[in-house]
Parts: C-alpha cells; sequence; structure tokens
C-alpha cells in the first residue's frame, strides 16, 4: 500500500491534466486508495474488541427509547437516574434504530459498526471538497491521504458516541464543497446541496452544524466576488432552519429553549484555546506531532503566499469553538499539510535528488502506520471498548445489588469524556453512578458544570485511601452506598505495568467500614457499611 501511494503521488506530481486526470480516472484511483487507507486504519481499532469503542451509553438508550416508542420523537431518555430531555439531533439516532430493526440485531451492533463504515465515507466528501480548494492532484491526494491518517480526524468518530459525530462531519463536508462551488460559480445544484446537507449536518450534530456554517461563512468572505451579495448562503441558511424546523420546533415546544443554551454553554470557551496550536498536539498523535508541526508550518507558508483563507479558516474554528476545533481543524490543517508538502518540501528534495521525495514521503507513510498501530494500545487511550470481564462485574451488579443503589464510580480515566465505564455502567448496571458527566451538557441550572467539578474531584481520590472517598462525598454534599473501582491495566513496557487505581483497592479490601461484594478481572465492588452524616442529595 505505501509504495502504490508514493508511485501515485510522484506520478501524478504536475499540475498539468493529462488524458486520464481530464477523464477523471487518477481521480477515482486516488480515492480508492484513500479509502482503503481510511478503512485500514479504523478498523483496525474496531476489530480490537467487541464493543464499541469507548463511549455511547447514553446514545444506545437514545436509541432505544426511539425504538421503544414505535418510532415517535421521545420526550425524555431515561438515563443514570435523570429524565434528560431528548434535544439532541435526532437523525443518526433513528438510522440506528432503523437498522437495528430491519436487520434484526442488538442496536450494541450498529454502535459499534456503523461509526466506522460512516467515517471511512467521509474521506468521498472531503476528496469533493479539497478538488475545488486545491489546485493540484498532488496536493489532494497528499490531503486526503493526511485526513485519512491523522489520528483526530477519526478518533472520535469510531466510537459508540461518534453515532452523531460521524454523521454529522459526514454531511457537513458535502455542505462546505457545495459551498465552496456556489460561491465560487453560483450554480443552482450547488446551492440544493448545500441546503440539503446543511439541513441534514443539524439534525446530525449541533457543533458540526456550527463547522458548516462558519465555514459557509468564510467561504463566502475569502471567495466571494467583489460586488457579489451574500444572499444565496444567507438563503441557504434560513432554507436549512426552514427544513429542520419540525424538529427543533417541536423541541422548543415541549423544553424551551433550556436545552440548547445548556449545550451551548458547555463548549469549553476559553481564549487560551489557541495555545493548542503552539503545542503542536491537537493531532492527537502519539508519536512524533509531524502532522502538527508540518501542517502549521503550512499554515504560514500559505499566509506568505497570499493565500489567507485556509490559516483563517484554522483561526476561526478555535476561536468560536475550541471544543470541537481539534477534529475540525484537521479538515484546513490537511490542505495546509499538503500545501506545503507539494510547494515547499517537494521541490526542494527533487532537486537534491529525484528520489527524495519517494524516500521522504515513505518516511511519513511509516510514520503515520507505526503511530496507529502504537494507538491502539497506548495507556489511556480512548480508542478501547469495555472489556468481557467489565461488562461481566456491571451485569454482576445489576443482578445483585438493590435497584436503589448509588455508586461511586472510579476507573482512572484521564477525563470523563473518556471514562467509559462512568458512561455505560448506568446502562449495563441500571444503577446511578454519582459522578458520572455524560447527559448533564442537556441540563439547565449548571448541572454540566456540577458534574464536571465534581468529577474532577474524583480524580484526586484515585490512588489515594478511602478516606479522600469519604471527604470528596462530604464536600459535595452526596450519598452513596457503593464503590466501583476498575482493574485497567495497560504495558508500558515489557517488564512495567500501569494500574489505574491498585492503591484504592488496596484500602477499600482492608477498610472495616466496606465490605467486598466482588473482586473479580472487571473490577471491585465494595458496599459502605459505615453512612456518616452526610446531606442527601438528588444526584
Amino acid at each position: 500500500m505505501t509504495r502504490s501511494a508514493i508511485s501515485l503521488v510522484h506520478a501524478r506530481g504536475s499540475g498539468h491534466a493529462g488524458p486520464a486526470e481530464r477523464a477523471g480516472g487518477a481521480r477515482w484511483l486516488h480515492l480508492a486508495l484513500v479509502l482503503e487507507v481510511a478503512a485500514a486504519v479504523r478498523f483496525y481499532f474496531v476489530l480490537q474488541g467487541d464493543f464499541p469503542l469507548n463511549d455511547g451509553g447514553l446514545f444506545l438508550r437514545m436509541v432505544q427509547a426511539i425504538q421503544e416508542g414505535g418510532f415517535a420523537l421521545p420526550v425524555h431518555v431515561s438515563y443514570n437516574g435523570w429524565a434528560i430531555p431528548f434535544a439532541y439531533p435526532p437523525l443518526a439516532f433513528y438510522v440506528a434504530a432503523w437498522l437495528a430493526t430491519v436487520l434484526q440485531v442488538d442496536p450494541l451492533t450498529v454502535l459499534r459498526w456503523l461509526p466506522p463504515v460512516v467515517s471511512v465515507l467521509t474521506l468521498v466528501p472531503f476528496y469533493y471538497l479539497v478538488q475545488a480548494a486545491l489546485p493540484t492532484p498532488r496536493q489532494r491526494l497528499l490531503a486526503a491521504m493526511a485526513f485519512a491518517f491523522v489520528p483526530r480526524a477519526y478518533n472520535w468518530e469510531i466510537m459508540g458516541g461518534g453515532l452523531t459525530r460521524s454523521l454529522g462531519f459526514f454531511f457537513a463536508l458535502w455542505t462546505i464543497g457545495a459551498a465552496l462551488r456556489l460561491v465560487r460559480e453560483g450554480r443552482r445544484r450547488d446551492g440544493v446541496g448545500c441546503l440539503l446537507f446543511g439541513a441534514l449536518t443539524l439534525l446530525s450534530h449541533l457543533e458540526m452544524a456550527l463547522f458548516a456554517a462558519l465555514s459557509a461563512a468564510l467561504i463566502r468572505v475569502c471567495h466571494g466576488r467583489v460586488g457579489s451579495r451574500w444572499r444565496p448562503i444567507v438563503g441557504v441558511g434560513l432554507g436549512v432552519l426552514a427544513l429542520t424546523a419540525p424538529w427543533w420546533g417541536t423541541v422548543i415546544a415541549r423544553h424551551g429553549v433550556a436545552p440548547f443554551l445548556a449545550a451551548a454553554a458547555s463548549g469549553q470557551h476559553t481564549p487560551l484555546a489557541l495555545l493548542k496550536l503552539l503545542a503542536f498536539d491537537f493531532a492527537d498523535e502519539p508519536l512524533a506531532g509531524l502532522f502538527g508541526v508540518l501542517g502549521t508550518l503550512g499554515l504560514l507558508v500559505l499566509w506568505a503566499d497570499g493565500r489567507p483563507w485556509i490559516p483563517l479558516w484554522v483561526l476561526l474554528l478555535f476561536v468560536a469553538d475550541p471544543r470541537k476545533a481539534s477534529t475540525t481543524a484537521m479538515v484546513p490543517m490537511a490542505m495546509a499539510f499538503a500545501y506545503l508538502v507539494d510547494q515547499l518540501l517537494w521541490p526542494r528534495l527533487a532537486r537534491a535528488h529525484r528520489r527524495w521525495p519517494a524516500i521522504v514521503l515513505g518516511v511519513l507513510l511509516a510514520h503515520a502506520t507505526l503511530a496507529t498501530l502504537y494507538l491502539a494500545h497506548a495507556p489511556n487511550t480512548p480508542l478501547r471498548a469495555l472489556s468481557p470481564a467489565e461488562r461481566e462485574a456491571m451485569a454482576w451488579v445489576r443482578a445483585h445489588t438493590p435497584p436503589q443503589s448509588r455508586f461511586v464510580v472510579v476507573s482512572g480515566a484521564p477525563g470523563w469524556p473518556q471514562d467509559a465505564l462512568a458512561e455505560w455502567f448506568p446502562v449495563l448496571a441500571g444503577r446511578t453512578s454519582v459522578a458520572t458527566v455524560q447527559g448533564t451538557e442537556w441540563l439547565a441550572d449548571g448541572q454540566f458544570d456540577l458534574l464536571v467539578d465534581r468529577y474532577e474531584a474524583l480524580q484526586a481520590c484515585v490512588h489515594q485511601e478511602v478516606r479522600c472517598l469519604e471527604s470528596w462525598a462530604a464536600q459535595a454534599g452526596i450519598s452513596f452506598d457503593h464503590v466501583y473501582v476498575g482493574k485497567r491495566t495497560t504495558a508500558l513496557n515489557a517488564s512495567l505495568t500501569w494500574d489505574c487505581c491498585s492503591g484504592l483497592r488496596v484500602s477499600l479490601r482492608s477498610d472495616p467500614a466496606y465490605q467486598v461484594l466482588q473482586d473479580g478481572p472487571g473490577g471491585l465492588i465494595v458496599r459502605r457499611l459505615r453512612r456518616p452524616g452526610t446531606p442527601t442529595a438528588s444526584h
């Protein structure tokens, strides 16, 4: 695969179209190649286990709620003791529910396979976009190869929770490609495509809809002809709102605008977001961040060459939506990477020796391949599914603890978005997890910030003794009667293994105020016997 990619890039380096290029043959060959690479990379992670990667517990409940309600839009979804307003864009959940019903499979199967399939197919609208955005075949292929390989372009999209993220990304790229052609050429069919794909984006994922809208507005500013009007882009935006009104109108009629305002407030806006660009680690590369470095240099070269729209695009995304920017910015960053390699590195390497470009490209591809292999087994990688032992432990909780039990779930995850134990526990165990964050972004009255603070405070107890848990609960004003501590281990090398929570488990086993109920490979489950006089909280 690597050798064929190098040969194709080397053979198609000229900006002058030959007969094959004019006929479109080379474009199809390039697209087939990047789809092959994208599928190999994404399914490498999916095939490491037999369960959806990382998150998706809340989304499973949403899919089940649609099925249970006969495909009517639910008013609420029951998750972790909350009645969460069903305000999330519903298209992906309906697609998953329909597939599970028609194929007669468990929705879990859909959550495992549909996100990576859509993520692979996202290379099609990406290639459609770069056909209009980049001038040479070599730049287009390099950009597509980078987008196929770079972890941040796919890692959160192939998880169970990628059900909505992947579909939103897919439709957003179609929307942006159509917007670029609409602004440049003014064809009616591009306006129709922009309208339809924009509506599908909004019905899939709010942040991806914001990404598409911001990108279309920037394209109008940077590519619109002097004296041309905003009417086409504004008309498309109004049309998108009109087409999606049956959904958002129903949600507002039921719940008001509070769920949307709560979700918007969870966007982690900070003036320090732009510092991610200087750290070169926003692409989630597990080894040396070559893409981050070369892509950022490419932004500077584009600016110096009088092509500012791609650098401005990256800056706009990090300012407007810093939480999602590390993913959405992979689109312009891949273009910047391709521009740097094609315009700056390739000519200089070719002048030094005709074989140097192919050798350097081979090194980059080898690095990307090794990084992919490493990422699947890196400590704290989010691209990991719950193990069968962890799922068995949660099934034991469901069968052997009272339904009203309130659990402290401790996993040692680096952050709540990567805490698969905490998200799946309310679904698989059927019990309340007092520190789970997922779902609270749709609740009003600052519930999201409260739960994030509570979760982060809990992490201080991962390597401490039981009294840390007691102090945490007292300060938070919450009650709990059980503790579930995970046993995730990661081999750091041949002789060293990282264990998330061994110290806390030892302390719980020896504390007379806690009774060990289950101590297996999936985790330690204990019951709290002592009940200090802490106030009882609703959650």
